[in-house]
């Protein structure tokens, strides 16, 4: 058997009733030389069953399961048992266009890219809004440097493994920190300028999400200290991010510490200090950010 040229790698946890929807996507690409690689986090649904009755019909689907230890952890064990030479990480509740891998092939056969990204189609069913994310301006400040989002990018595996792949202390945001070390070793990128894939926008707010979320904000701060001196606005962004969870969480008193902390990170920015003011107002912050 040919070598694959991507490997899709999709970890995946207790998303028995989706994790079917997502395969399919892949399985009705048009461009066909790759591998799909499930790597169950340790769930207790039907997972394993659903999935082992899609390898009984298509040889390209590697199933691995681990101890839960969170999606970085999933993601690095299915680079390691990846044969493709790029790869992509599909979350197990998206949905790949038809013709992603084509387009994302179109650029990566080349082979003058670390890294291409594509455009995101971003649904909210719960308000029921859709929108298209531009990966060459995804937050409007015309810095072109590309969407990290599951699925919205693929990167070729020797790159990947040169940055010593995702940190797998990290369970909240690990797109994010994976972006800062691929940023630092300026990386040859591309774009494709096409939608690859459908984003679910989930809701974050459960407890456990924004306990993680705490935490793994407060392991990127330290972490990348140097980062941060330079791009103070990132920094405050963090800073604010860790206050909202953790008035959301009722941790009034952690809170009022990091808003200032955000604040003071970049005291120019009039909005930061507006939510200041409000989260020291604990019953107003508690309408305001529920």
């Amino acid at each position: 058997m040919n070598r694959p040229f991507f490997s899709i790698i999709i970890p995946t946890y207790n998303n028995a009733h989706l994790i079917n929807h997502t395969i399919d996507s892949v399985l009705d690409q048009t461009y066909k030389n790759y591998e799909i690689i499930i790597v169950d986090d340790g769930s207790n649904d039907d997972t394993e069953t659903i999935v082992a009755n899609k390898i009984n019909l298509f040889e390209a689907i590697n199933y691995f399961r681990k101890e839960n230890g969170g999606v970085s952890s999933a993601r690095n064990l299915g680079v390691k048992n990846s044969k493709g030479k790029y790869l992509i990480f599909l979350d197990s509740d998206d949905v790949l266009v038809k013709e992603s891998l084509q387009d994302f092939y179109s650029i990566a056969i080349g082979d003058v890219y670390d890294i291409i990204f594509s455009d995101v189609l971003k649904i909210n069913k719960k308000n029921k809004t859709q929108l298209r994310i531009n990966a060459t301006d995804p937050y409007g400040i015309s810095k072109g440097k590309g969407l990290y989002l599951a699925g919205a990018f693929c990167i070729k595996k020797t790159f990947f493994n040169k940055i010593n792949g995702y940190d797998e202390n990290i369970k909240y945001g690990e797109n994010t920190e994976l972006k800062f070390r691929i940023d630092a070793e300026n990386p040859q990128r591309s774009y494709t300028k096409k939608i690859s894939i459908i984003y679910n926008d989930r809701d974050s707010g459960q407890s456990k999400n924004l306990i993680n979320k705490i935490h793994s904000n407060d392991y990127i701060l330290e972490k990348h200290k140097q980062y941060f001196i330079k791009y103070p606005k990132v920094k405050q962004f963090y800073f604010q991010n860790t206050a909202i969870a953790q008035i959301r969480l009722r941790l009034y008193s952690d809170s009022k510490k990091n808003i200032i902390n955000a604040w003071l990170s970049h005291p120019k920015n009039y909005k930061t200090f507006i939510r200041m003011l409000l989260i020291h107002l604990p019953l107003l912050a508690k309408k305001i950010w529920k």
